[in-house]
C-alpha cells in the first residue's frame, strides 16, 4: 500500500511530514532520510492502532487526487510504501478448534511442502488465498 505524504522543510529547520489520509498522523526528522524513516514508523504505529481497535481501515487517496490539496501547500508530495511485512510483525495467539482428521491432513501437507514452516503459516496462507478468491480482502491493503 502506498500512502501519500507531504514533506515540508524550511531553511534552518527539521523536515516534517504530514499524512493527510491518516488523521493526526505526522512525523519529523533532522534530515530528509530521517524524516522518511520516522514517517514509516509513525504510519506503522497508526495502522497497528487501527488494527488493535477494530476501527475501519483508512481510505488512502491516489497521489493524483492529492496534488491540489491544500495540505500540500509549501511542501512536496511523496509516496511511502507500507508493505504487509511491516504490519504482519504484529501477531496474536488464538485458539482454533479443528477436527482431528483435518489437523492430521494439515500436518501431512505441511511436511510434504517445506515452504510452510508450521501450522500457523499454513492456515494464514490458506485464509489469505480464500479471501482473495472471494474478494473479501480489506480494501486498499494490497
Amino acid at each position: 500500500m502506498k500512502i501519500p505524504v507531504v514533506i515540508h522543510h524550511n531553511k534552518d529547520s527539521a523536515y516534517w511530514v504530514t499524512m493527510p489520509d491518516l488523521a493526526g498522523c505526522f512525523s519529523a526528522g533532522k534530515t530528509l532520510e530521517d524524516a522518511l524513516t520516522n514517517a514509516l514508523e509513525t504510519i506503522c504505529v497508526y495502522m497497528e492502532r487501527v488494527i488493535e481497535s477494530g476501527e475501519p481501515w483508512p481510505t488512502i487517496s491516489a497521489l493524483e487526487a492529492c496534488i491540489d490539496d491544500e495540505d500540500g501547500q509549501g511542501g512536496f508530495w511523496y509516496l511511502i510504501n507500507l508493505d504487509d511485512v511491516e504490519l504482519s510483525k504484529l501477531t496474536d495467539k488464538i485458539n482454533v478448534t479443528v477436527p482431528r482428521l483435518d489437523l492430521y491432513r494439515f500436518d501431512q501437507f505441511i511436511k510434504a511442502n517445506p515452504h510452510y514452516s508450521n501450522r500457523s503459516q499454513f492456515l494464514v496462507t490458506a485464509a489469505h488465498n480464500e479471501m482473495k478468491r472471494t474478494n473479501l480482502a480489506l480494501a486498499n491493503t494490497d
